[in-house]
């Protein structure tokens, strides 16, 4: 999968700015996979590249793993059972919204999903899961998978292709969840 051309910080950059950064309980700095990171970036900063507005806080995978559960805003949650690709909070009206991103592009043996469903399925803090994937056979597996399991939140969870995204960023159609009746 082609991945966008990207900075990488090593281990010497690391240990530079280490000391700056707080009390971490995890001292990691390489991505698992430099692609999967790049696209999560791409879309969680989307139209916010220049800038986060004020109404607006994201928290990346990163953040959320190496900061300790007493060192996160009280509206993350505090169980790390599962670690999303990042979180981002912002209002609809005068309700705060917290949003899970979740970026798949490869495709994973299906039952990996039910600890995810169900952990969005009980986790109550985040109100809706934004998941790009790369193909629409991922995202029918992924739907059937969801269907197959016994959650009681299904509509929380957004499907929107990647191609889409690669097209027309934040404008990419989102195919099935809750969100989609508000295209």
């Amino acid at each position: 999968m082609y991945a966008p051309a990207v900075w990488q910080l090593t281990k010497k950059g690391f240990d530079m700015i280490v000391s700056d950064i707080g009390e971490i309980s995890e001292k990691r700095y390489k991505p698992h996979s430099v692609s999967h990171d790049a696209w999560v970036l791409a879309f969680h900063l989307g139209e916010f590249v220049h800038g986060i507005p004020d109404d607006v806080t994201i928290c990346t995978e990163q953040q959320f793993r190496s900061f300790d559960k007493s060192l996160l805003p009280i509206w993350l949650p505090k169980d790390k059972s599962h670690v999303p690709d990042g979180f981002t909070r912002t209002t609809f009206g005068k309700k705060p919204i917290l949003y899970g991103i979740e970026m798949e592009l490869h495709a994973k043996p299906i039952e990996r999903y039910d600890d995810v469903f169900n952990y969005y399925d009980d986790e109550k803090k985040i109100d809706e899961i934004l998941w790009v994937v790369s193909s629409s056979y991922i995202r029918e597996r992924m739907i059937e998978r969801l269907y197959m399991i016994d959650v009681r939140r299904r509509d929380i969870h957004n499907f929107l292709l990647l191609e889409d995204f690669k097209t027309n960023g934040w404008g990419a159609r989102i195919q099935q969840g809750i969100s989609q009746t508000l295209l």
